[in-house]
């Protein structure tokens, strides 16, 4: 699946294989250890910085803490907003 880049910044899970392009392409073995690392937060057994480390450690691509808990609660807002 592709996503079309709307920033600067580009979105954790995803990857810009061409520069010159807008597209964006998943990157599945982040968004699988960005959705298990959120239920693990989201349940009270993970903090946001020690999120962001086990991400790190998991994928290899860097996150701030701040940026995961931004993206974890942006996520949260539009799963609410679909059901």
């Amino acid at each position: 699946m592709t996503k079309l880049k709307t920033c600067r910044v580009i979105p954790y899970g995803y990857t810009q294989p061409d520069p010159a392009s807008k597209q964006l392409e998943e990157v599945e073995v982040e968004l699988e250890a960005l959705k298990n690392v959120s239920e693990l937060i989201l349940a009270g057994y993970l903090s946001y910085r020690d999120g962001a480390i086990w991400l790190e450690e998991l994928t290899g691509r860097p996150i701030t803490y701040s940026a995961l808990r931004k993206r974890i609660l942006k996520d949260d807002n539009e799963t609410i907003s679909t059901n």
